[in-house]
């Protein structure tokens, strides 16, 4: 779990990071950061679980990000997951 935790928010990092004028990697203590500020979530309605990630001002569109994908249920321990 922690493996896929990590390659999820280093993906995720990279990703954010595109949108400004330079990339780079973070680092082993930044990607552990985002991780610890994650979020995973199921959807009651479909029962397909999310991990979300949120930057900024995430209720200011011009100020703050959200992301979010699909992950496998199964993968997420039973007290990180909100239902």
């Amino acid at each position: 779990m922690r493996t896929f935790a990590l390659t999820l928010a280093l993906f995720g990092t990279i990703g954010l990071a595109s949108c400004g004028p330079s990339v780079t990697a973070p680092s082993a203590g930044t990607a552990r950061d985002i991780v610890k500020k994650m979020t995973y979530v199921q959807d009651s309605r479909t029962g397909i679980c999310y991990s979300i990630l949120s930057a900024g001002k995430a209720t200011q569109l011009t100020e703050g990000s959200v992301s979010h994908t699909a992950v496998p249920c199964e993968k997420i321990p039973a007290d990180l997951l909100v239902k």
